[in-house]
């Protein structure tokens, strides 16, 4: 993939390995959210790689984070789409990804979560014992439903920004 520019990634953007710190949000105008990211830590999986991969990464996990506290109805896909456009919006303030970068992204996605959940499940089946192998699971499943639900030929461009997000399935 010629078109997609690589980099040194983190490789591993997960609400584990960002710290946030939380203050008061700016004025009428300003910036309305009251977390901020201060680090992050975990440097194990550095490489080089597609940019759009740490971004993939990140997306990812967001979208399964919104799941963990949610065990009734499914977390909507307004929700998610608001959030991964606050995502992109805040990674295109330091760069902005390409539109092949942008149309890959969903699919690195569902990628990134497939792993999880079957690395996470192989790694428990050895070591039953060790809860936090099983922490992506459920939400994982519930997150990967939500993002195929989306049309495949749709799935790019809710991301760009300025074009309207899927109706919910």
């Amino acid at each position: 993939a010629p078109e997609l520019p690589t980099q040194v990634i983190h490789g591993d953007l997960n609400d584990q390995n960002i710290l946030m710190s939380e203050h008061a949000p700016e004025g009428p105008g300003g910036n309305s959210n009251p977390w901020e990211c201060v680090g992050v830590i975990d440097f194990g999986d550095l490489v080089h790689t597609f940019r759009v991969c740490d971004v993939a990464i990140a997306a990812a996990y967001l979208v399964i984070r919104l799941h963990y506290d949610n065990e009734g109805p499914a977390v909507s896909a307004e929700a998610v789409w608001i959030a991964l456009h606050a995502l992109l919006d805040g990674f295109s303030r330091q760069c902005q990804l390409t539109a092949a970068e942008l149309e890959a992204l969903p699919t690195l996605m569902c990628t990134r979560i497939s792993c999880s959940v079957i690395f996470g499940a192989y790694s428990s089946a050895l070591d039953p014992e060790n809860e936090y192998l099983l922490l992506t699971q459920e939400p994982g499943w519930r997150s990967l439903a939500l993002l195929l639900s989306c049309p495949r030929d749709s799935r790019g461009r809710v991301l760009i920004p300025g074009v309207s997000r899927p109706a919910a399935p």
